[in-house]
């Protein structure tokens, strides 16, 4: 019986691995791996070299949590974008949560007609300027209602039209009365659409949303919290907007992201946000730790076995076991390494 049980939970560690890097890891670096044949079309041989070997090296402990790994942090790498992606939305919950017993939240979407490749650039830093301003004496509801926010690019691209089109997602605080028919500081979506046009200096922006972030357990809306988190933990850019099977397309739109983004930060928090991201101690999910994710993240305890799996054939596989020991298995030729 005790055999039959070892054997059992070797066989679920095993299985709960290869599921994860099969449905997860697996089609990200694959991704990657095209991203990476771009950067050296481009003749980007620095990016090439950090992007192919992302994710090539992954080590598990016997709790099956990821302990080690090679990531990149490239800003179109879809392997740390995924990461990134789940990391900001672990922290945006941590606050959100922390923050809900004295604020309400609403979610809101600031967009712009799509603009060319040589646009882009130029366009970002137009709107990040511009959202800054809407907290200006010119706007006097954003800067009495909006106690704190959140806020997130998201840049996708149109293949059928050549367009990019930069939005930006937010989940603002505000105070429980600001509900209220007596407030005078409701930002009303008309409000925020002059508002929007006015610092973007664009009368033909019509697409702008605010809405009301309410948890489905404890009351009826349009968009509850989570749903709301997700939505701005999104990645910035995902793979299907720069990976074409034209390969002049794909230098072309990675070299155009690669330079509007480069050396810019695409998510920023101001008031209660970012005091309780600074009280909560967490980790900053742009420039951080891409390994710690979420509460379940783990460091390996110094008598853990490690599992050790690399990328080799369009695979992962398991290639060393280390030992509590400190000796090292090599899977591949079944030597035991002192």
């Amino acid at each position: 019986m005790k055999c039959r049980c070892k054997k059992s939970e070797k066989i679920k560690r095993y299985n709960s691995i290869v599921e994860e890097l099969r449905d997860n890891f697996k089609p990200r670096k694959k991704e990657g791996l095209k991203l990476a044949q771009s950067y050296k079309r481009l003749n980007n041989l620095k990016y090439y070299d950090r992007v192919k070997e992302c994710g090539s090296l992954l080590d598990y402990n016997s709790s099956d949590k990821l302990v080690n790994a090679n990531f990149c942090k490239n800003r179109l790498c879809p392997m740390c974008n995924w990461r990134r992606s789940m990391k900001l939305g672990f922290n945006i919950s941590k606050v959100v949560e922390y923050l809900q017993k004295d604020y309400r939240f609403i979610f809101i979407t600031l967009t712009i007609p799509s603009v060319t490749g040589d646009k882009l650039k130029e366009t970002i830093i137009k709107m990040q300027k511009a959202f800054t301003n809407l907290f200006s004496k010119n706007h006097v509801n954003f800067k009495k209602s909006i106690k704190g926010y959140f806020k997130a690019l998201e840049v996708t691209f149109n293949n059928k039209t050549t367009g990019y089109h930069p939005h930006f997602h937010v989940i603002a605080a505000v105070n429980p009365d600001y509900f209220k028919k007596s407030n005078k500081y409701y930002i009303s979506r008309d409000y925020l659409l002059k508002a929007w046009q006015k610092e973007m200096g664009d009368n033909s922006i019509k697409m702008v949303r605010i809405e009301i972030c309410r948890d489905k357990k404890t009351g009826s809306g349009t968009k509850n919290i989570r749903s709301a988190v997700v939505e701005t933990a999104k990645y910035t850019v995902k793979s299907k907007d720069y990976i074409f099977k034209s390969y002049k397309l794909t230098d072309e739109v990675v070299s155009t992201l690669t330079d509007a983004l480069a050396h810019r930060r695409l998510t920023s928090c101001a008031g209660v946000f970012r005091k309780a991201i600074k009280l909560l101690e967490l980790d900053d999910a742009e420039d951080g730790d891409l390994l710690h994710v979420d509460d379940e993240s783990t460091d390996d305890a110094p008598d853990e076995t490690i599992y050790r799996y690399i990328w080799r054939n369009d695979n992962y596989i398991l290639a060393y076991i280390f030992n509590p020991d400190g000796t090292a298995t090599d899977v591949i030729s079944g030597e035991v390494v002192p």
